[in-house]
Parts: C-alpha cells; sequence; structure tokens
C-alpha cells in the first residue's frame, strides 16, 4: 500500500474534532483511542523523516518518549499506524519532522 493512501490525501472530515500532533505521545494507541472518543482527524507523530532529525531524537529519548524509527523504515510504519487508524473513521494525517526538505520524498 501507498503511504498516501494509508494516510488521507483526500480529507474527508467527519467533525472538526481535531487530535493534535504530540512528540512521543501520539502513536497508534493514543490515536486509536482519540478516533474512538470521536475525534474527526488524528496527527500521528512528530515522526523523525531524515538522519539528522533521527540521530536528535536518539539523545533525546534518553531524557523523554520519543519515536525512535530509522528513517528507512518510517514509510511501512507509517502505513501500518494508519491503516489500523482508518478502520475508526477519522481522517489521519502524519507529522514529520525534517532537517532536509528532501526527506519529504519518503511519499513519492
Amino acid at each position: 500500500m501507498a503511504i498516501l493512501d494509508a494516510l488521507s490525501p483526500h480529507l474527508r472530515i467527519r467533525n472538526l474534532l481535531v487530535q493534535s500532533a504530540m512528540a512521543g505521545v501520539a502513536d497508534l494507541r493514543f490515536c486509536s483511542a482519540a478516533a474512538k472518543a470521536g475525534a474527526g482527524v488524528v496527527t500521528l507523530g512528530g515522526f523523525n523523516a531524515d538522519e539528522e532529525c533521527y540521530r536528535a531524537a536518539r539523545l533525546l529519548a534518553r531524557r523523554r518518549a520519543e519515536f525512535v524509527i530509522r528513517p528507512e523504515d518510517l514509510p511501512s510504519e507509517i502505513v501500518r499506524q494508519a491503516s489500523a487508524l482508518k478502520t475508526y473513521g477519522p481522517a489521519v494525517l502524519v507529522n514529520l519532522r525534517m532537517a532536509n526538505p528532501i526527506a519529504a520524498n519518503i511519499f513519492q
């Protein structure tokens, strides 16, 4: 499944209740709870989309919860989480951190 298919490229929002991105918090479990509670939009992440941000997240993870997923594993992880969330009906967005805008190419 393409990563954009797993997200919501054509947003259909059931309501205006939006769960925002919260680093180290907005994972599949948290977003599932928000969706079950009625959120029309859930936001996964923030995820680190390039090597520079990944290295910084590994340092931060020593002091706080953080999503430490290797950039090359990120597309399949986003697809997995977003696909699971879509079963609850919300539009699914993803928050990415990147030091280099080229990292957005993971969506190609």
